[in-house]
């Protein structure tokens, strides 16, 4: 996880997702990004250059949140996809 210094990680499942497999990993839940609640991401996100991997389910969410981030300036946005393609959470 070193190499991951700094690397925020936002989790784009529902609460229900989340509550069936919970990571033990701090991550930034997506959900107000999905809602268009884009208000909130610049307290939350407040580097517009930092590193961000948006992951959901399946991947579909994910690149609908990548999308919202980077309408909103942020230039280092990676869509992991699902947690099934997400190999660097182990």
């Amino acid at each position: 996880m070193a190499k991951l210094k700094g690397v925020v990680f936002v989790d784009a499942r529902g609460h229900e997702e989340i509550a069936e497999a919970s990571l033990d990993k701090p991550f930034v839940h997506g959900n107000f990004i999905l809602r268009g609640e884009m208000e909130h991401v610049h307290q939350i996100l407040p580097s517009k250059s930092a590193p961000i991997i948006v992951f959901c389910k399946m991947g579909g969410r994910a690149a609908k949140v990548k999308a919202g981030l980077e309408a909103e300036g942020y230039t280092n946005v990676l869509n992991a996809g699902g947690l099934g393609d997400v190999d660097f959470l182990d």
